[in-house]
């Protein structure tokens, strides 16, 4: 692979990306994560609250990219966001 070639597999991914990020109202967050975290578990009961409170049919909250050990990034719908507190997680609605 080129340079150049490089440079357009970035562009038509970043716009694939806006594509996706202009159809539903979404976003990232880097998590910090212990051993003992539950984020799994966090991801699984975010899932649910869209379900049943936001009427999401068919909601999204996914790990998207593993930073390091302890850092990864979750992307899904804006209307839930993760609170660590006291090592668990707690949902929190905008």
């Amino acid at each position: 692979m080129t340079y150049e070639d490089g440079l357009r597999l970035i562009k038509v991914r970043a716009e694939a990306m806006q594509s996706a990020s202009n159809e539903v109202d979404s976003g990232m967050m880097s998590v910090f994560v212990g051993r003992d975290t539950k984020l799994t578990l966090a991801m699984d009961a975010a899932k649910e609250w869209c379900t049943k409170y936001m009427k999401i049919d068919v909601p999204c909250i996914q790990i998207a990219n593993h930073m390091y050990a302890e850092c990864k990034v979750l992307a899904g719908y804006k209307e839930v966001k993760f609170k660590k507190s006291k090592q668990t997680f707690q949902i929190q609605i905008q």
